[in-house]
């Protein structure tokens, strides 16, 4: 009757709805009702593949993934991750946020990052269902950045930094709690070799202060922006594949025959 499982409570292997307390198997179908009638055949759900890593409890839209959770260059051993959420939303699709990376021009005019090479165009390794490119150049201030940067799907973000000859690793997957909005979430990794437990957590602060403030710069266009057919430029060729790439992107709501 639509009430919201994400409020239910797991029972022995089953999750109880919150409101008639009819209870749900791990694949979806409805096997006890709490006055004891017959569950309806059609009391089931779709169950999507999910996986728990960095932290976060990962849900793919269909099936089966078309494509593996990127990781970063080191063991995950090797690692100290930071998991957090943002706070607010954002009044765009996900996709419109993952446009920025590929959109050379927005790195360098809004974020000021300079470029110590030609733009990596024609660099750029693309699969079915991700794009990756690797940069180097100068943080606006003036500290040397080798990157490597991309998205995986339409909803995740990718990044790993040399940032003053130390590195970290970065990820902003994007959840969708409603149509045009999205809900942001950081993953910023350091490596346990680099000092002491004290200097990685300053270390990891200062990578979330640095991430937080290219999503300052980003939010009020974000806010307000509306994509519409525009003019594109020679610096503009990987956004434009990056379109095209989102318009063949496969479509799926594999739950809807579920819902009533």
């Amino acid at each position: 009757m639509g009430a919201d499982l994400a409020v239910g409570t797991v029972i022995e292997e089953t999750l109880r709805c919150p409101f008639h307390h009819w209870r749900y198997s791990f694949g979806g179908q409805c096997v006890a009702t709490a006055v004891g009638d017959p569950a309806p055949p059609a009391a089931r759900l779709f169950r999507y593949p999910v996986q728990e890593k960095f932290g976060l409890i990962w849900v793919f839209n269909g099936g089966k993934p078309l494509y593996q959770l990127p990781d970063f260059p080191f063991p995950h051993s090797e690692l100290v991750i930071r998991t957090l959420a943002l706070p607010d939303t954002m009044p765009v699709d996900p996709w419109v946020l993952c446009c920025n990376t590929p959109d050379m021009q927005h790195i360098k005019a809004l974020h000021s990052v300079q470029f110590d090479m030609k733009d990596p165009h024609d660099d750029v390794e693309w699969t079915e269902y991700s794009m990756l490119y690797d940069f180097r150049g100068f943080h606006k201030n003036g500290e040397a950045i080798d990157n490597r940067i991309g998205i995986y799907g339409t909803t995740l973000y990718y990044q790993s930094t040399v940032f003053a000859n130390k590195w970290f690793g970065f990820m902003t997957p994007f959840a969708m709690p409603a149509p045009g909005h999205t809900r942001t979430y950081m993953i910023v990794a350091a490596r346990r070799d680099m000092g002491s437990a004290q200097e990685i957590e300053q270390y990891l602060d200062f990578v979330e202060q640095l991430e937080r403030g290219i999503v300052s710069e980003d939010e009020m266009i974000m806010r307000t922006v509306h994509f519409a057919p525009s003019h594109l430029t020679r610096s503009d060729r990987t956004l434009a594949k990056f379109l095209d790439y989102l318009r063949s992107y496969p479509r799926a709501h594999p739950g809807a025959r579920f819902i009533r």
